[in-house]
């Protein structure tokens, strides 16, 4: 968390990465890394495929545990994510429970633009961040959060390419916009300047609100939290 304090940052979204062999064991080591630091703020995985335990991951982390979200990664695990009867159970719960799902975007057959407009369309009432823009398909991902109120965009490995950054706010609003980075390992400090400088760059696009709602206004309306 030292390089966090240096930046400035007071909390960071964390969830694990063990998303094929122990989904359980990963949740349960995010927890306890939550435990120890709150400024570490936990989402739990899980995988529609296996319906009985991510009711049962969900019920427990989210429910009990007091997790803000849910991650999951639709290209990793298989599943397309409007596949409706799949996704249904852990759409439900999220809804339930008032908490985002972060999905890990592509432009492939599992979790692309188009095919997070559906499951937007057939639950409104839960809200979803994609991330990476969908990479090749970032044109048609913005279109999609621009056109569905329950889409948000998040910048993970997207602000290194500040024309997509600008067409995405300008097009949806700086309050559809989410800051985040993906890794530790990624170049925080880097990501953070494209953000702040934006208007450097292309000037007009945002105000000073909409750049602090996009470095962390948005994202702690939509997890609930008390910003100091």
């Amino acid at each position: 968390m030292e390089i966090y304090t240096e930046l400035g940052i007071q909390y960071a979204c964390i969830s694990t990465w063990d998303i094929l062999n122990d989904i359980p064991r990963g949740n349960e080591d995010a927890y306890s890394v939550s435990r120890k630091d709150p400024r570490f703020i936990p989402y739990v995985v899980c995988c529609p495929l296996q319906e009985s335990e991510s009711v049962g991951q969900i019920k427990k982390y989210v429910g009990d545990c007091g997790f803000k979200g849910i991650k999951m990664h639709p290209t990793i695990n298989g599943y397309r994510v409007d596949s409706l009867k799949i996704m249904e159970p852990v759409m439900k719960l999220a809804a339930e429970y008032n908490v985002p799902i972060m999905f890990h975007g592509e432009h492939d057959g599992f979790g692309s633009p188009y095919q997070f407009a559906t499951l937007a369309e057939a639950f409104p009432e839960v809200t979803i961040i994609v991330a990476h823009f969908c990479h090749n398909m970032w044109i048609d991902a913005i279109e999609v959060c621009r056109s569905h109120k329950n889409i948000y965009l998040d910048t993970a490995e997207v602000c290194t390419h500040n024309f997509k950054v600008e067409r995405a706010i300008r097009l949806c609003g700086a309050d559809k916009i989410i800051f985040g980075t993906d890794a530790p390992c990624t170049d925080i400090q880097s990501h953070m300047a494209i953000i702040q400088n934006i208007n450097t760059y292309y000037p007009g696009t945002t105000d000073q609100a909409g750049i602090d709602n996009i470095m962390g206004g948005n994202i702690a309306r939509l997890l609930h939290l008390d910003r100091k």
